[in-house]
């Protein structure tokens, strides 16, 4: 008898130092701070993008964002925008587009929306860079390149984070005589 309340008393002390203590007693639901359950993972995509401009067609010479590149020769030269996609959801993204506006010197030259992005998997990245380069011809002499992804555009993709689809970078291409 006496073993038995030890046990019990034993017991309660353990559950009473495991409340005071925070943790969750045996057999009742977790609770987050202020009493409430913790909330669920949200099974949603989440798409970001990244962009940048390149010196050729082949994506070499990266064109840092707030840098300059200076092109000198014959013939009109031209830069090239280019992207990548990438999902940081909990879910698949599936049938969504992704629209690229490029403006030269303030004036857009470049508004091409591209279909078709079928599935990008949580944790994966698509588009990066060559298929989906976009070229901007540079007839001035000094051309502030800006260049925006939105991506879902339309907002076809119920997402954790709506405000993250759009990305930009801005730089300046110098052409010498």
């Amino acid at each position: 008898m006496l073993k038995t309340l030890a046990i019990g008393v034993s017991l309660s002390l353990l559950l009473v130092g495991m409340a005071a203590a925070g943790k969750d007693q045996p057999g009742t639901t977790p609770q987050a701070p202020g009493g409430q359950p913790p909330p669920l993972a949200i099974k949603k995509p989440d798409l970001v993008c990244e962009v940048a401009g390149y010196e050729t067609k082949n994506l070499f010479g990266l064109i840092p964002n707030g840098g300059s590149v200076l092109y000198s020769g014959g013939g009109v030269p031209t830069v090239w925008i280019s992207f990548r996609v990438e999902n940081k959801g909990l879910a698949k993204a599936k049938n969504f587009s992704v629209r690229i506006v490029v403006k030269r010197n303030g004036s857009t030259v470049k508004d091409v929306q591209l279909q078709g992005y079928s599935t990008v998997d949580p944790g994966q990245g698509s588009g990066w860079w060559g298929p989906s380069a976009v070229g901007v011809d540079l007839p001035s002499v000094t051309n502030k390149i800006e260049a925006k992804v939105i991506v879902d555009p339309t907002n076809t993709i119920a997402e954790l984070n709506e405000g993250n689809n759009t990305c930009t970078t801005t730089f300046t291409a110098t052409v010498a005589g």
